[in-house]
């Protein structure tokens, strides 16, 4: 049996992927890639090839490895995975066998179940993964997995994966040819927008990896940027700072996918605030969704959504089954467009000095019944009950930049822009 070395396995795995199960390690494409400190090789053992997995001390440190084709846990009657394993005197003896990237299209997002061991030296593992899954192009091995195994760190031998049947991973699709609708210009202040060239994007962590790293990838349609979703289950979007959007009355995302068996296929979107007691929205597109979810052409999904409760968000979620075959752009909430300072001026209101450094002077013809101020992403940063027909704001503690001043007059809302300085 051949050798491989530390360095040229290492090697290999930036060029190539395993085949499928089996994995002996005889095959240079054989490589695992170490997760949370621990540490991978190929050695000799009595002749043999197998896995030296050294452990960090860490609750869910382990190795991956990523096939080429597909593991196929789709058939009950098929789907038990066996390998060796020689375990170390010092293991808990509980261990975690997961696979995940679920291409086949039906089926569990993740197929994981824990083995246990006995004593130490070499034994035989059978794992039965049962009915409900699916077909999986990436494994990982966790020892000692677990929060209360998170202080040991030994060196596992482990040899001959086989099992299950091998499948083909499916043809990446086709991205569209042209982009998505361009938006309407709104007004910055009307318009929280989490990904769109037409509008200024809030600061996102727009990848959280809620169900794993790369659920997204950016990429270029007919010179527009566009998000295309990629394996996972979803995609978690969480904001820099949370975001008033309890005036906004529209979600807008324009969606494309190049799958044509729709049937049991989503595109979900839900709003999470993360302040106690906080709300959740979840909106669900479909084929019987309106409006519906429709294969090779855009779909400009733009829908009354009630965020009145959501003074807060924080998060944002995508949940998709169309994995690898669509692509969004255009994710944004919106409200009408707020009244230009021109018409507002017709209620007779003035608003001094422009621009304001500590104070704001409002007066009005008629009593001004209260005033509320937002910054450009819509959130409220002053909100005043005035009942008099001037009355002075204190803004020294906002911040350089543009603000819209929100106010009632006589039961009639109307806003004004001005400057802080």
């Amino acid at each position: 049996m051949k050798k491989i070395t530390l360095f040229f396995a290492l090697l290999i795995s930036s060029i190539g992927f395993s085949q499928t199960i089996p994995v002996d390690f005889d095959d240079a494409l054989d490589v695992f890639v170490p997760f949370n400190g621990a540490a991978f090789s190929v050695i000799d053992d009595g002749g043999n090839n197998v896995m030296q997995l050294i452990g960090a001390a860490h609750a869910w440190d382990g190795a991956t490895i990523v096939f080429a084709n597909l593991v196929d846990l789709t058939d009950d009657a098929d789907n038990t995975i066996t390998f060796r394993i020689n375990v170390p005197a010092g293991s808990s003896n509980e261990h975690l066998l997961k696979f995940e990237e679920n291409l086949g299209g039906a089926g569990a997002a993740t197929a994981e179940l824990t083995f246990t061991t006995t004593g130490t030296g070499w034994q035989t593992m059978t794992v039965d993964y049962g009915a409900g899954f699916g077909k999986y192009g990436k494994m990982s091995v966790f020892p000692d997995k677990g929060d209360a195994n998170a202080g040991i760190a030994v060196t596992y031998l482990l040899d001959d994966f086989a099992g299950a049947k091998s499948a083909d991973r499916p043809q990446p699709a086709t991205p569209p040819t042209t982009a998505a609708p361009t938006p309407p210009v709104r007004n910055a202040w009307d318009v929280i927008s989490l990904y769109s060239d037409a509008y200024t994007d809030i600061a996102t962590n727009f990848d959280a990896g809620w169900c794993g790293t790369g659920s997204v990838e950016e990429i270029m349609i007919a010179s527009n940027a566009t998000q295309a979703y990629k394996g996972n289950a979803c995609q978690g979007i969480v904001f820099g700072a949370a975001v008033d959007a309890s005036a906004f009355t529209h979600m807008h995302v324009d969606v494309y996918t190049t799958e044509t068996s729709l049937e049991g296929k989503v595109f979900n979107l839900k709003f999470v605030e993360t302040v106690a007691g906080g709300s959740v929205l979840e909106v669900n597109f479909n084929t019987a969704s309106s409006p519906p979810l429709e294969a090779a052409k855009w779909i400009s999904i733009d829908v009354a959504v009630d965020l009145s409760n959501f003074d807060a968000l924080k998060e944002f979620g995508i949940t998709c089954n169309l994995n690898s075959t669509s692509w969004y752009d255009n994710l944004y909430f919106y409200r009408a467009a707020t009244a230009g300072v021109d018409k507002n001026n017709l209620l007779n209101v003035s608003l001094t000095p422009s621009p304001a450094t500590n104070e704001l002077r409002i007066s009005a013809q008629e009593v001004i019944e209260n005033v509320t101020i937002y910054n450009v992403l819509g959130k409220s940063v002053v909100n005043t009950t005035i009942n008099k027909k001037e009355d002075v704001i204190n803004v020294s503690g906002l911040n350089t930049g543009i603000y819209i001043l929100k106010y009632t007059i006589n039961n009639a809302v109307g806003t004004m822009k001005f400057i802080k300085k």
